[in-house]
């Protein structure tokens, strides 16, 4: 009997034939990292002894294996799994948009993977959470060495990431982390992002601050609530009275990414014309408020002062500049790929690593100081 840390159950009541079944279970074994690279297997003899299987069956289900890369022979050694390396296989991207954010992670990622020429395979979803959540699906450790994925921040794809860790197809996360989920991952610390952005507002004398918000779930969305409610707490008052408008987060606009925050923010100055501040909780809804405010002919920030938690290049050229809290992309990139290649090598920190960069605070023209 072998005493290799393999889950194998051969059954011959089922219909599933015996060699197919073999083949199976030693193919996941390997996937789930069970059994890591380099690592001898048991000799031919002792898996027929083992699991009841003629020789010929055990000699097709490694042949094929090895012909899949999962295992490589020695001529008078034995048997290894191999050693898939980076070079030759790709590390997936999988991103629910190509936008500037994700143009600074790939070159983070291109950094940490440390080779000169990282094959990256990018998916792009389009704007499209479905369409991100069928290519996870289909996603294979055949087809790629492991995946740096920046998912959608709802919770209704826990089902697909959660399958592709069962598949054994070691991933990291950007930008968004799930409590639920127990994976590596890299973010911005939201709970500071959203502390730092209320905070700012407040410092300056704001006390009718109107938040355009969405339904994203993720744990680093609910980090961020928090964190806007810790600053208000400083200053006496609650999160539950913040006037605030919640837009859908897997309803996406390709052509007009600030659609919804446009209406989310206009809907919310006709509820409370007093208002004298407001915060997007993400790049897109905060330029949305910027447009939406402008569009009533108020003054950005005579009138109405606009915060970003999330920050893009456009707003350092618009007029007047948007205030955000940055996020340090390209360290999140590499950091990513690092955290990626120690899962590879089979040199991963447990439990979990949940790595939290800190935001950078971007002053623009967009905030005013109320004088009392």
């Amino acid at each position: 009997m072998t005493t290799m840390p393999m889950d194998i159950q051969i059954d011959p009541a089922q219909h599933e034939p015996l060699v197919q079944q073999f083949q199976r279970q030693l193919k996941a074994n390997i996937q789930s990292r069970r059994l890591r690279p380099g690592v001898k297997l048991p000799s031919m003899r002792q898996f027929v002894s083992e699991y009841g299987m003629s020789l010929g069956m055990v000699k097709q289900a490694i042949n094929t294996l090895t012909a899949e890369g999962y295992l490589r022979a020695e001529q008078g050694s034995g048997v290894y799994v191999a050693q898939r390396s980076l070079e030759q296989q790709a590390v997936a991207l999988v991103v629910p948009a190509i936008n500037e954010a994700i143009g600074e992670i790939l070159a983070g990622i291109k950094d940490g993977l440390q080779i000169d020429s990282p094959r990256i395979l990018l998916h792009d979803a389009n704007f499209d959470f479905r369409n991100e959540a069928k290519y996870l699906d289909q996603l294979d450790s055949a087809m790629v060495s492991g995946a740096i994925i920046y998912p959608p921040p709802v919770s209704d794809c826990l089902r697909v990431l959660k399958s592709l860790q069962q598949r054994g197809v070691p991933f990291v996360l950007v930008d968004t982390e799930f409590d639920e989920l127990s994976v590596d991952s890299v973010t911005t610390d939201s709970h500071a992002m959203g502390r730092d952005a209320m905070l700012y507002l407040l410092d300056r004398g704001h006390r009718r601050i109107g938040l355009v918000d969405l339904t994203a779930d993720s744990s680093n969305y609910q980090q961020m609530r928090q964190g806007i409610s810790d600053a208000l707490g400083e200053y006496g008052l609650h999160f539950d009275e913040l006037p605030r408008y919640v837009t859908d987060a897997t309803d996406l606009n390709p052509q007009l990414p600030w659609a919804n925050g446009e209406r989310a923010t206009l809907r919310l100055l006709g509820q409370h014309p007093d208002l004298t501040a407001l915060v997007g909780m993400n790049e897109y809804l905060a330029l949305g408020a910027q447009r939406a405010v402008q569009s009533t002919g108020r003054q950005v920030p005579d009138d109405v002062s606009v915060i970003s938690i999330s920050d893009l290049h456009l707003f350092a050229a618009m007029t007047p500049g948007l205030t955000a809290l940055g996020q340090p992309n390209h360290e999140i990139g590499r950091e990513a790929a690092r955290r990626l290649l120690a899962l590879l090598d089979g040199h991963a920190i447990s439990p979990v690593q949940r790595h939290k960069l800190k935001p950078r605070l971007c002053e623009r023209g967009s905030v005013e100081t109320i004088r009392s």
